[in-house]
């Protein structure tokens, strides 16, 4: 279901989208004994597939974030807990400075 309203100042339709859904047709080429095992267990209905395409979009985003992790960590030079701190107190006092003005 689509939810539409005008923003009056800016003239522009803002569309949010509440219980929007997507109807596909999948076709799948399994074979017998795989097939009959996951209908018997409940795992071909819609609310199945959706579980499990949820599930897998969660798991790989978990993953992405380990690698990106990763890639950080592996950035030369790491700072010391002394540069950090020092950096943070510079950022402080460039926010002081800003809004003491």
């Amino acid at each position: 279901m689509l939810n539409n309203c005008l923003l009056p100042e800016s003239g522009l339709a803002r569309i949010s989208h509440l219980d929007q859904m997507t109807t596909l047709e999948l076709t799948l080429n399994l074979p017998d004994s795989l097939a009959h095992e996951a209908k018997a267990a409940g795992l071909l209905t819609p609310e199945a597939i959706e579980l499990m395409l949820k599930r897998e979009l969660k798991r790989r985003a978990g993953e992405q974030l380990v690698e990106s992790a990763r890639a950080l960590q592996a950035i030369e030079p790491r700072l010391t807990e002394a540069e950090i701190q020092a950096e943070v107190e510079s950022a402080r006092e460039e926010r002081r400075a800003r809004r003491s003005r």
